[in-house]
């Protein structure tokens, strides 16, 4: 069983989903991030898909950590063992890989001191292929097509 697979089970046994009765009792929010933005790492591939700049993600890192304590995958395990969720508490994750998640975001989350976990598809570092979503956003965005069609319902290009 995979780290992300166990890691779900643990989210979804700790009934940490539920976020609607987060004034009642003790919580965890995840803030979950891709993209990054960084000029330096332009290419046709990624136009258009990033979530923020350096310096807005500096800022959402600022305000988690003034109304949040962020914990860490280890303290997360540590709460799983003894059912007790601290108050106000959250981690910083993000998906996918990006080359921008270790160029830009690690060195701010570094100079704050924050843990955050990065799920990283080796399968595409491995295999120096791109991930599907890539693939069809550049296909779309390159398509000299004005309209595209899905299940006979136009979608504007």
């Amino acid at each position: 069983m995979g780290k992300k697979k166990i890691l779900a089970d643990i989210l979804e046994n700790l009934k940490l989903f539920n976020i609607t009765k987060k004034y009642n009792k003790n919580n965890l929010l995840v803030f979950n991030y891709h993209r990054l933005y960084s000029s330096a790492l332009y290419t046709e591939f990624n136009e258009g898909v990033y979530e923020y700049t350096d310096e807005i993600f500096k800022h959402h890192l600022q305000y988690i950590t003034k109304h949040y304590d962020v914990i860490s995958e280890r303290d997360l395990l540590n709460i799983s063992l003894d059912g007790r969720i601290p108050k106000r508490c959250a981690m910083i994750t993000f998906d996918d890989g990006y080359i921008d998640n270790y160029t830009i975001a690690f060195p701010i989350l570094k100079s704050l001191n924050l843990p955050a976990i990065f799920f990283i598809p080796t399968d595409a570092i491995e295999n120096r292929v791109l991930g599907w979503w890539d693939i069809i956003s550049y296909l779309v965005k390159k398509s000299k097509e004005k309209n595209i069609y899905i299940n006979n319902k136009r979608i504007p290009s």
